[in-house]
């Protein structure tokens, strides 16, 4: 006697050559989608406009300025924790911040660019206006903004970029325009302008702590100049005199004289250090790669774009096919 074995399985099985047969009967179809996928594709090619991105490169932030500092300091006989600190200095990572907010932008829309078909001069605002189509007029006021100022402060706020490397700490900034000599000056631009805000901010906070010091000499100076000078006249005046009270006087003056020397240089140093600090707050960046007209559009190609169409085309036709029409059937039942 034969055993029977029967399996009996509920796993759903994938019939590749009924799907075969259906694409095969369903090709004027499937030509006729992809073929509008095509024209589609050529519409969007030709009517999106190419848009170039040009884009600069810095290095970060030198960190040798304390340690020079502190070395100097150790030189001149100070302890380090008689420097000025940073603890409020700008850091690389708030730099996107910087670069996006209103008042950078509203200052960056008065640069002015120029066409790379054109040797005509304008501001990057009226610029913006022109590829936009949004016309806005008036003076521009970071504090209020009318909607036609708002909308360009956005368009350019998408057009650049800022990105950080959070390990390297490299900086880039990039721009795209569909001009690309706009896009090359706007990236030069936005470059200098963070690069002065930073420098400007540290060598303020150094230049302030300066300014103190400075005073601060002056006064002991005076005083040391003062204490001098009484000193030299009461010796002066009593240099015959041989009582004790006078020899203790004049060693009273002698003491300030000596303690407003001490003062006096001790000051006099700190406004040396403050003054170096000044002179290494000044360099902030370096520039690895400047912004250079950039000679390929960074967007899809038109090629690029029609292929795109003609595989999203096709594959929605073959969907269609084997799934879809099935689905709607069955929806409608």
């Amino acid at each position: 006697m034969k055993r029977e074995i029967r399996e009996d399985s509920t796993e759903p099985t994938i019939d590749l050559a009924l799907w075969a047969r259906t694409i095969w009967e369903s090709r004027v179809l499937i030509i006729k989608i992809v073929a509008i996928s095509i024209a589609l594709g050529i519409i969007f090619a030709l009517i999106t406009p190419r848009r170039y991105t040009a884009k600069v490169i810095l290095a970060p932030e030198s960190s040798s300025s304390s340690s020079d500092i502190a070395s100097a300091a150790s030189m001149l006989g100070l302890s380090p924790l008689n420097l000025p600190r940073d603890n409020d200095a700008l850091s690389v990572a708030i730099y996107p911040d910087i670069v996006a907010s209103t008042p950078f932008m509203t200052e960056l829309l008065k640069t002015p660019v120029q066409k790379v078909d054109s040797g005509q001069t304008i501001t990057l605002f009226d610029y913006l206006q022109s590829v936009s189509g949004v016309q806005a007029e008036g003076e521009i006021d970071p504090l209020y903004l009318t909607k036609g100022q708002a909308k360009i402060v956005e368009f350019l706020r998408r057009a650049l970029a800022t990105s950080i490397d959070k390990k390297s700490g490299v900086t880039t900034i990039s721009a795209t325009f569909q001009d690309p000599k706009v896009a090359a000056i706007v990236a030069r631009q936005a470059t200098d302008k963070l690069r002065r805000y930073v420098t400007d901010y540290r060598t303020s906070k150094a230049e302030q702590e300066l300014k103190y010091w400075q005073q601060l000499y002056k006064r002991r100076q005076q005083e040391y100049y003062e204490a001098q000078r009484s000193y030299a006249d009461y010796v002066d005046a009593n240099h015959k005199v041989t009582r004790q009270s006078i020899i203790n006087e004049r060693e009273r003056l002698q003491n300030e004289k000596l303690l407003a020397l001490q003062l006096y240089t001790t000051v006099a140093t700190q406004m040396q250090m403050a003054r170096a600090k000044v002179e290494e707050a000044k360099p902030v960046f370096t520039i690895i790669e400047p912004a250079t007209i950039p000679l390929t559009p960074s967007s899809v190609g038109r090629v690029a774009m029609v292929i795109r169409f003609l595989i999203a085309g096709l594959a929605v036709a073959i969907l269609w096919v084997l799934f879809g029409r099935d689905f709607l059937k069955c929806m409608r039942k």
